[in-house]
């Protein structure tokens, strides 16, 4: 489990051990929650509602359980016999839809926004909630 001290825990030195064998696989590793081997001997890494989507698909492709399952083994001293990736947690409440209406009136209030009509003579024509919000 992700602990307070660094490098420490599993998680941790899972995500040290794959930076070196496949680097590119960390940012992804670095976004689970939990990691463990359960009495099975299974990987098994969880990952928190809100993000399990975006990154199950690549945590959990062939190649990324391959290089998983090695840097386990060579964390732990066992070869892990399978790769389970698991959403735990409570998936936060989604924020409450906003109309594009009041998206636009927040929009024409900002000061940023403000200063660029101002300096530049934007118009805004469109707005859309950022990603996540």
């Amino acid at each position: 489990s992700r602990s307070t001290g660094v490098g420490d825990s599993l998680l941790d030195r899972l995500v040290l051990e794959i930076r070196t064998l496949r680097p590119s696989l960390a940012p992804s590793l670095a976004k689970a929650t939990e990691a463990g081997l359960d009495e099975a001997g299974r990987l098994i890494l969880a990952l928190a509602p809100e993000t399990a989507n975006l990154w199950q698909a690549r945590l959990g492709s062939e190649a990324a359980r391959a290089a998983l399952t090695q840097a386990a083994e060579n964390v732990t001293g066992r070869k892990p016999r399978e790769v389970v990736i698991e959403t735990r947690g409570e998936s936060a409440t989604p924020a409450p839809r906003v109309s594009r209406r009041e998206l636009m009136d927040r929009a024409r209030k900002d000061p940023v926004v403000k200063a660029l009509f101002d300096q530049f003579g934007a118009v805004v024509i469109d707005t859309q909630p950022a990603e996540g919000s």
